[in-house]
């Protein structure tokens, strides 16, 4: 089993790559559709996501799961690495 830095870190070299596919125009250019309940209960799609935007890293957390909860930490610490994205947390 993968410790969670590791995957951490696996997943910041994927997020790194991603970043270099879209400065070289190879990037996904569009999210698949998908619908969500917001906090509030409304609804949210991928239609709400504008394409102007940073590109948008979509994180399955389980706020009762200690690999969620320290992945979401090591997110707030290293935020700067990731000052480009949107971050959409759904759980």
């Amino acid at each position: 089993m993968l410790s969670p830095g590791s995957i951490i870190l696996r997943g910041l070299f994927i997020f790194k790559r991603i970043a270099v596919k879209m400065h070289t125009g190879d990037g996904i250019l569009h999210l698949p559709k998908f619908r969500f309940a917001s906090l509030e209960g409304k609804l949210f799609t991928s239609r709400a996501i504008s394409h102007d935007h940073a590109p948008v890293i979509i994180n399955h957390f389980d706020p009762e799961c200690e690999d969620c909860q320290y992945t979401a930490e090591q997110i707030r610490v290293h935020r700067l690495s990731f000052a480009g994205y949107r971050i959409i947390m759904v759980t």
